[in-house]
């Protein structure tokens, strides 16, 4: 999204293979998975071992001259590499620093796992979908990771113009966890409800709403005869 808005960005990659979505086809374009191309728009990338004396001073010299730095490491991988964040923001105070995790860089769950399905159910819109009384169905993109990424953008901007005035960078704690639950929406964010009341307020399990909003009248997705012929074109 940054760099769809003007930003060089500059992506670091694992030596040997790159980043392994390269490699997550079909389908793909020229042997590089389409999902790679599709996120990684807009961006140069660069490979280092960052546990190599080389690598690690070519990364310094990127953060002296960068203006933002992000990192998706399980939280403390980067200060273990020899980069924590007095480090990086003596190497260069000016520049926003980005963490983005599933759990957040502090608290209990800092070292669990993050794959986009687990914070889509523990966030709670898994409660929300599907058929009442089924199973709970994944949302049929990678949402929470897309949400996390979306919020970590914002942040930074807001970050970017925080130095304009005070003329230091900041340090962003970006949780996916966090980030899924604040999304606008009647049920504040992807969380268990029971609709129309959040659990937190009703204090009921979640149920699922499948292809409805009950908080507006007759809000929902309704067979008709013009999807029906639409349907019959199509097939």
């Amino acid at each position: 999204m940054l760099g769809d808005h003007g930003a060089d960005v500059i992506k670091v990659e694992m030596p040997g293979t790159g980043d392994e979505t390269r490699e997550w086809a079909p389908p793909s374009i020229k042997g590089i998975s389409a999902y790679y191309l599709s996120i990684n728009r807009n961006k140069r990338s660069v490979t280092l071992d960052l546990k190599n004396a080389d690598g690690k001073r070519v990364l310094e010299r990127l953060i002296e001259r960068s203006d933002v730095v992000v990192e998706n490491f399980s939280p403390g991988t980067l200060a273990r590499l020899g980069f924590p964040d007095d480090r990086v923001r003596a190497i260069n105070r000016r520049a926003i620093l980005c963490h983005i995790s599933g759990f957040g860089q502090d608290g209990p769950g800092r070292a669990w796992p993050a794959y986009d399905l687990i914070v889509q159910g523990m966030g709670g819109i898994m409660s929300l979908t599907g058929e009442p009384g089924g199973e709970p169905v994944m949302v049929g993109v990678p949402q929470a990771d897309m949400v996390a990424g979306m919020f970590a953008a914002f942040a930074i901007v807001a970050a970017l113009h925080a130095r304009a005035r005070i003329g230091e960078g900041q340090v962003i704690d970006a949780a996916r966890k966090g980030a899924y639950r604040t999304p606008p929406s009647p049920f504040p964010g992807a969380l268990p409800a029971t609709p129309p009341q959040p659990a937190w307020l009703s204090g009921k399990e979640a149920e699922s709403i499948r292809n409805t909003e009950p908080s507006v009248a007759d809000t929902k997705v309704a067979q008709t005869r013009m999807v029906s012929r639409m349907w019959r074109c199509c097939g």
